[in-house]
């Protein structure tokens, strides 16, 4: 009696392992996919992403313009007043 309890298993066995091989076909196709979307997503974005760098450049340049202006001695000129003094 022990060959149809075998065959049981051996038969879930089979089918559990093929389950498993769908399923990684299945997620494998899927990252192929969203790889692909990822791609065509920064081709899309790189050059707004490229132009927002160069603005953050600029930016950062005028910041630390205006922070050495006032660590020596900045006066606001409509105030009238050393910022730096408090």
């Amino acid at each position: 009696m022990p060959t149809p309890v075998v065959a049981v298993l051996v038969g879930v066995l089979v089918v559990t392992l093929v389950v498993f091989v769908v399923l990684v076909v299945v997620l494998v196709r899927r990252l192929a996919r969203v790889a692909g979307e990822l791609r065509a997503l920064e081709q899309r974005i790189g050059p707004a992403l490229t132009e927002l760098q160069a603005r953050a450049a600029l930016a950062s340049a005028e910041l630390d313009r205006v922070g050495e202006a006032m660590d020596s001695g900045w006066r606001d000129p409509t105030r009238g007043a050393d910022r730096s003094t408090g």
